[in-house]
Parts: C-alpha cells; structure tokens; sequence
C-alpha cells in the first residue's frame, strides 16, 4: 500500500457520508454489508469510545507488549513501522497507537467513516474499506508490522480465509492481535448464565438482550460462534505463525467489585457500555422482526437492571495473539530449516522422475509445457519447452555462468545495491536469496560462498546438479 497516497482516503471523517451509510430504523447503519447490523454513527461511536478506555484497562492498550514494542521500534535504517487497525470503529485505539508510537504509521480501516473524539497525529489516518475484500489487495501484501481486529468477528463471513489474507498483510515476524466479546453475561463465579426462565427470580433482562443479539448475529452470519477455534484455527496454517496464544479478559458489569480502582472504573465503563449497547441493538432485532414496543420494554428492563446491578455479573472478552513466522509469499512451496538444506538433494537426483521425462534420448522438464527466456526479449513467446534438464545441459550452463560473470563484471548486477542488502544485521536475522530458476545451481553455490552469513535458495522445476556440493546456507528447491 503506498503510504503516501492511499486508494481510497478519508480526510474528514463524517457520519453523513451517504455513499456509505443508509437511515433504517432511527439510526445510520453501513450501506456495504449485510452481515453486520450495529449502528456507525456518532452515539455508537460514543460507546466504542467507551468500550475502548474499558478494554484499556482491562488489558492494556494492546495485547502482547513485548512482542508489539519489539515490532514497533526505531529501527536503524530509518523505515518505518506500520500498524493496521481493522474495523477502526471510532478511531479510537489507532488515535492512541499513533500517540504511544509517533515513529510508525497507524492506518485505521472501516467500512465506514470513523469520528474520532480526538484530533489525530500526523502519523494516523483512516481508510474506507471492507475487511473481507481489502487485504487480499496486492496493495496490502508485506505491508504491515501489527494487525489488530477487535470485535468484528460479526461483520467477517469467513474468518479463515480473513485469517489467510491477515498472514498475507503481515510482514514476517509481524504481530497479529484479537480481541472479541463473548455475547453472555456470567455470574459472579464466571459461569454463564445459560438458558433462563422469565419466572425465574434471578432471571437477567441484560442477559436477555444480549442473547437476542446474539441470535441475530449468528442469522446473519455463524462466525461469532467459533471463537474458542480462532487459536486452533491459526496452528492449523502449519509454519506459518508463532507464538499463539489466547486467554480470557474478565471484566465486571457495573462496579460491584471494589478489590481495585481499576476493576471499579472496568465495571462502571462496562455498565455504561452495556445501556448504550441496550440501544445500539434494536435496529438488529427489530430486523429479525421483533415487535418495536416489546423491544423497548426489553430494553427498560435491561437499563433498570444495569442501574440497579441486582446481580453480580461478568462480562468476557476473547483475546488471541500470534507471530507471523517465516515469509509466506514463496511461491506455494515450503521454504525448509537451513539445518535440513544439506538433505534437500545430491548431484545425483537427475533421474527423479516425478519432474524428468525422457525424450529422444535426453531428459526434459516434466512439469513445464511452457518455459520463458528472459534474458532476450523475442524468446517472451509462449511455445512448449525444449531445453534440457540433465548433466550435459547443467554442464552447458555452468559454461554459460563463467562467461556471463566475466562479461558482466562479476557474480553479481548491483553490486552496492546487493552488498548493502546482504550486509550482516546486528538485530540477528539473516538476509535472504532466492536464485529463481536456478539450473545448474552454480550461482546460489557460488553467492553461498560469497556471502556465508546469508541463507541462499536455488528454485527450479527440475532437481538440480550442482558442480560443487550445496554449502549448507546454499539450498536447493523444487
């Protein structure tokens, strides 16, 4: 995504945008997706403003700090770190990030436009876009050193394909966050509170209305109701993250706990937040055809409840954290451990196969039915292949090596521009080469051994026969 001229920008956000909003029921709701149903105007940006100085407290400004600090930092080459807000909401949590971090930039992204309560740094601005379509944009690819996604689980009809497109925003070893709510209420033991009769003497109207919104989420889209699968859902990518983790967020509903200031204002904010959401929810019921007059007395009710706190009650927030682990833009294949690159092949593997076929005597790529030359512009046609894939080819192409390193100056094009990006890092990771196309393998062995600290990988269709034995940072793939 460039930085400096976003695709679709929001310079004054406004509730009024019409393109993006439509009136229903007496509120201003999104006019781009049917999944979700709360509102997206001020009064509902006014309780996230709320919900966020609660979960504030509760959990920090964001989950897992160290690894966030860590991805956050000034860095010495003068870059700058990236953080990506999905369903920005009121702008608020990227308002702070972009205050606690004034050396990164902090994008906050919703459907609709954000009101921020606070004038925002520089270093913030906010994006009109879809979650589900957006970051499968090649705009967002590698763009990103955190994402967070807080409570929009509703409003995402495919969290496992989202969690694919996430992986692809993040750059590697960049920090994924989540933070969703439970739709229950939980007695004060922390157990939910389950199916309840009317007649019942405890019975919760606060329960209730959360229970009907949560029926009419789940209609609208089922994603809500697989939380606890979020983390299984990310190990499930393989390799692909690191660092997985999720643990409950308790927070009181009203400030019956007096242990601590901070539970005191948690149980106030959550309270405040609870009758806000008792008005918040009715366009949603009243989608699902629920009668207006009966959900007006449901939501006295709760209101009168939420007042009073005749009832010691919890609510509960999911959090899920994780690592984006090894770059995942590699071509489809698995790139393996540099400890295992010495097994990968021998410069016998010329008779696998799988990915050689005999022809007229010598042995042909089996997988490729259409090999582009690049280095000459009239071969760019679309023709069936008919180079070789054997010794006496690789023999001819280690030729070929020695004759373009002497006439081109050297191993390599750029030489400063590559040395430079090749250079030992102090911070630890090592840098990357990838040869694509690597035939003989000559030049990955060859940049191996020019550059021992980095970690070279050759890639071809066909095994490969180098002439010097692949060094272990040197690895070969197909």
């Amino acid at each position: 995504m460039d930085q400096a001229t976003p695709t679709t920008s929001q310079t004054q956000p406004s509730e009024h945008d019409l393109s993006v909003l439509k009136s229903a029921y007496g509120r201003k709701l999104h006019n781009t997706d049917v999944t979700y149903m709360l509102p997206a105007d001020l009064a509902e940006h006014g309780r996230l403003d709320v919900q966020h100085e609660m979960l504030k407290s509760a959990a920090g400004l964001y989950l897992a700090p160290e690894a966030v600090q860590k991805a956050l930092s000034p860095r010495p080459d003068g870059s700058t770190p990236r953080v990506l807000d999905i369903g920005a909401g009121s702008g608020s949590w990227a308002v702070d990030m972009a205050k606690e971090f004034p050396n990164a930039e902090v994008v906050g992204l919703d459907i609709a436009p954000v009101n921020p309560s606070s004038q925002p740094p520089p270093n913030c601005r906010f994006i009109l876009g879809d979650c589900n379509t957006s970051l499968d944009d090649a705009s967002y690819e590698n763009a990103f050193d955190v994402i967070q996604a807080r409570c929009i689980v509703s409003g995402v009809p495919d969290y496992r394909k989202f969690l694919r497109h996430v992986l692809k925003a993040l750059k590697p070893g960049g920090v994924f966050l989540v933070l969703e709510g439970r739709m229950g209420c939980f007695d004060e033991n922390h157990q939910p509170l389950g199916v309840q009769d009317e007649n019942d003497p405890k019975y919760s109207w606060q329960h209730k209305m959360v229970c009907l919104a949560l029926e009419g989420m789940v209609a609208r889209n089922d994603q809500i109701l697989y939380l606890d699968d979020i983390p299984g859902w990310l190990k499930d990518m393989g390799d692909a993250w690191e660092d997985i983790g999720d643990k409950p967020i308790w927070v009181p509903i009203g400030p019956w706990d007096k242990s601590s200031p901070a539970l005191i204002f948690q149980g106030e904010a959550m309270r405040q937040n609870c009758l806000i959401f008792t008005e918040s929810v009715q366009p949603l019921l009243f989608s699902r055809g629920h009668p207006k007059e009966l959900v007006q007395t449901w939501a006295k009710n709760a209101r009168k409840e939420l007042e009073e706190l005749p009832y010691k009650q919890w609510a509960k927030r999911a959090s899920d954290t994780a690592r984006s682990a090894n770059p995942h833009r590699n071509f489809g294949r698995v790139i393996m451990d540099r400890s295992t690159v010495t097994k990968i092949q021998t410069p016998s593997r010329e008779h696998d196969l799988s990915a050689l076929k005999s022809v007229h005597g010598r042995n042909f790529h089996n997988t490729d039915a259409l090999l582009l030359l690049g280095y000459v512009a009239r071969h760019l046609r679309s023709r069936s292949s008919a180079h070789t894939a054997d010794l006496a080819e690789h023999g001819r192409l280690n030729v070929q090596y020695e004759m373009l390193k002497s006439a081109a100056g050297g191993l390599y094009l750029a030489p400063e521009a590559v040395q430079k990006a090749l250079s030992p890092r102090p911070d630890g990771p090592a840098p990357k080469v990838l040869d694509i196309g690597t035939g003989s393998g000559i030049w990955a062995v060859e940049m191996a051994k020019e550059f021992p600290h980095a970690e070279v990988v050759g890639l071809d269709i066909a095994p490969v026969n180098s002439s010097s034995y692949v060094v272990p940072e040197a690895s070969t793939k197909r």
